[in-house]
């Protein structure tokens, strides 16, 4: 029973042009040539891409409401090595459409609720079941960003389906609420979008599992979810 996360892919693609000028004479031509492109970034999730949560007993499961499952770490490392690069990532759910109804829950014991189990469009789907009930829902909630070593609390978004923009609000702290479907995350500073060479996100995904009352228990119901990350650099 296990949460994938993957990156998806690296956005904003090189500018390259070629220019040819040619005096013509005897004497020959000459060629003016190159290329413009922009710096490259590097993506991957060096901790916590296969998230096994093993055997759950239905006897651990409550009847009536979701029962949430312990968070787990993933981490997003970005490296731009010939510059430093502003970074944004979104997060696309390859199970879309089969997140159950959840409630916000704390990411520990005693915390304070995190904004995102109980709303469709921060949840992700962890498939359904053999009666074509969902099996349950799980959040990804950035809890740190360090860039080039530095410590940030704070992140900015905003909502570009073309993932172009670059007009992000930047005001939000972090643990808080969880990763949105709909929007587009980068690190700030409270006032400014960061830009920097290493960028390390600490991603806390947290699983809750439907009621036994919604669930088709007629075997053993494996769970599989995977989310992708895309990430954009500018």
């Amino acid at each position: 029973m296990s949460i994938k996360i993957i990156v998806q892919s690296i956005a904003l693609a090189g500018i390259t042009c070629t220019t040819f000028n040619a005096l013509a004479d005897q004497a020959g031509d000459i060629h003016v040539h190159g290329k413009i492109t922009l710096a490259g970034c590097s993506a991957s999730v060096t901790s916590g891409q296969d998230l096994d949560y093993g055997s759950v007993p239905w006897s651990s499961l409550s009847n009536s409401t979701v029962t949430t499952l312990d968070a787990k770490d993933a981490t997003l490392a970005i490296s731009c090595t010939d510059a430093k690069q502003a970074a944004a990532f979104y997060i696309t759910d390859t199970r879309e459409g089969t997140a159950a109804n959840g409630v916000n829950a704390p990411l520990q014991n005693g915390g304070t609720n995190i904004i995102g189990h109980s709303d469709k469009t921060y949840t992700f789907g962890l498939g359904n079941d053999s009666g074509n009930n969902p099996i349950g829902n799980y959040t990804i909630t950035p809890t740190a960003v360090t860039v080039d070593g530095k410590s940030y609390n704070n992140y900015g978004f905003l909502k570009d389906t073309s993932h172009i923009s670059t007009n992000f609000n930047v005001v939000n702290p972090l643990n808080k609420w969880s990763y949105r479907k709909t929007e587009d995350w980068t690190a700030t500073d409270g006032k400014k979008v960061i830009t920097g060479n290493d960028y390390v996100w600490t991603l806390a995904v947290q699983p809750q599992i439907s009621p036994q009352k919604n669930l088709a228990m007629s075997g053993e119901i494996p769970f599989d979810g995977v989310a992708k990350i895309n990430v954009r650099y500018w």
